[in-house]
C-alpha cells in the first residue's frame, strides 16, 4: 500500500467522513485521490481483502465495512458519533432548513429565539454546560468541525462556516433510526 492509500484507510477507519467540499490542505490531496476512479478501484480491491471498501456518495467518502456490522460493533459506532449526531440534531432544531453556509452570529441569534426547550437541553447535554450560551454555542461549533460536518470559510473568520457534504451521512443514518423507532 502507498503512503496516500494507509494515510486514507487510517483516516477512515478512525470513523471520519472526507467531504469533496473540504477545503483543508490535508484533505485536497487525499479528495483528488479518492475522486480518481482508477485509483480508487485500486485501494478498494486491496481493502477488499479484509473486508473493507471505500463508498463515495452524494460528495463524501466513507469507510464500509463489507458484512454486516454486528450489535456490538453498531453499538460502538452509535457511541463514537453521538456527539456528532447530538450537535447535527441541535443544528436541525435551530434552522429548519440549514444553509450551505453557516454564521456562528446568525446561530446564536436563531437559538437564543427559540421557545422550545429541547434545544437547550440537548446543547446542555452536548456541552455538559449551563446557562453560558455563548460558551456553549462555542463547544457545539467545536464538535461540527471535530466531526468533518462544517469548516471555517477562513481560517482568521469565527464567523463564516461550510456546511460539508458529509452532513447528508449523518441525516441518512439519523432518518434510518428514527425509521426504524416508528
Amino acid at each position: 500500500m502507498e503512503k496516500i492509500e494507509a494515510e486514507i484507510f487510517d483516516l477512515l477507519k478512525s470513523g471520519k467522513i472526507i467531504s469533496i467540499n473540504s477545503q483543508k490542505r490535508d484533505f485536497i490531496k487525499i479528495i483528488k485521490f479518492l475522486q480518481d476512479e482508477d485509483k480508487l478501484s485500486k485501494l478498494n480491491q486491496a481493502l477488499n481483502l479484509i473486508g473493507y471498501e471505500i463508498i463515495g456518495e452524494d460528495g463524501y467518502f466513507y469507510l464500509a465495512k463489507e458484512a454486516r456490522l454486528e450489535e456490538i460493533e453498531l453499538d460502538r459506532f452509535i457511541n463514537r458519533h453521538k456527539k456528532a449526531f447530538l450537535a447535527i440534531s441541535i443544528l436541525k432544531m435551530v434552522f429548519s432548513n440549514i444553509p450551505p453556509e453557516i454564521r456562528f452570529s446568525k446561530f446564536t441569534e436563531e437559538l437564543l429565539s427559540k421557545e422550545d426547550k429541547k434545544v437547550f437541553e440537548y446543547l446542555e447535554t452536548l456541552t455538559e454546560i449551563k446557562d453560558d450560551y455563548k460558551t456553549m454555542t462555542e463547544k457545539l461549533f467545536r464538535e461540527l468541525v471535530t466531526s468533518n460536518i462544517i469548516e471555517r470559510v477562513e481560517e482568521e473568520n469565527k464567523d463564516r462556516y461550510r456546511l460539508l457534504n458529509g452532513f447528508n451521512y449523518y441525516i441518512k443514518i439519523l432518518d434510518n433510526l428514527e425509521f426504524e423507532e416508528e
